[in-house]
């Protein structure tokens, strides 16, 4: 295989199931381990509130600035690459646009980032994970940590500020469904189990669009 002009090879090795959880397992333990060093104890509701938002410590004012902060810097980037195709003639298009200087040393003006009127319950399309929390219990919610780190533990989204309350009252409900269900929950790991993901859109006129997603096996 060619990629980039470098010639790449590729080996199909035969992993196991025990070799995967073995993987799993250490990824698991590194991310503890890492936890650990840092010194720095939070409860899980803080590392999913972390991960899920995670400007939410800072003031609203302060957000809005770090988001431009970002964008400009994208920006400047994607100017910087322009100028780099310009002038190894890769391109036939006019580059005087480049040339002008505006605000932040762009060459187009940059309007300032709008206040959004709701600060909580604001996000109208969520996507919940169904599987196990902490204690083992079938829960609807956010994956505590990345599936890629070894983290299969699902925390529900009652205190998560993004989340709209219509959203969270059909999640306790369909929790509450899940738990009296005879199908068990989706194992990542296993690749067992049936209940996989809940899907909800929320509308200002009141419109909801509500998705559940199911492992066919065993049905």
């Amino acid at each position: 295989i060619e990629f980039k002009n470098k010639k790449l090879s590729v080996h199909i090795d035969n992993v196991t199931e025990r070799d995967r959880q073995a993987l799993f397992d250490r990824r698991k333990n590194k991310k503890e381990q890492k936890i650990e060093q840092s010194g720095v104890q939070k409860s899980p509701e803080e590392m999913l509130a972390d991960q899920v938002t995670p400007l939410h410590t800072y003031e609203y004012q302060a957000q809005l600035e770090l988001k431009q902060n970002g964008i400009i810097k994208s920006l400047r980037t994607f100017c910087d690459k322009m100028k780099e195709s310009y002038n190894d003639n890769k391109s036939n298009y006019n580059s005087s646009w480049l040339k002008e200087e505006c605000d932040f040393n762009l060459p187009f003006d940059l309007k300032p980032m709008i206040h959004s009127p709701i600060l909580e319950g604001y996000r109208n399309k969520c996507e919940f994970t169904v599987g196990l929390n902490l204690k083992g219990e079938k829960t609807v919610g956010f994956l505590l940590g990345a599936y890629k780190d070894g983290l299969n533990t699902v925390l529900g989204p009652h205190d998560s500020i993004h989340v709209s309350d219509v959203a969270k009252k059909i999640v306790e409900a369909m929790q509450s469904y899940i738990e009296q269900s005879s199908y068990d929950v989706y194992d990542r790991r296993t690749k067992q189990g049936n209940w996989r993901l809940l899907t909800v859109r929320s509308q200002k006129c009141g419109d909801i669009m509500i998705i559940v997603q199911m492992h066919p096996q065993g049905l």
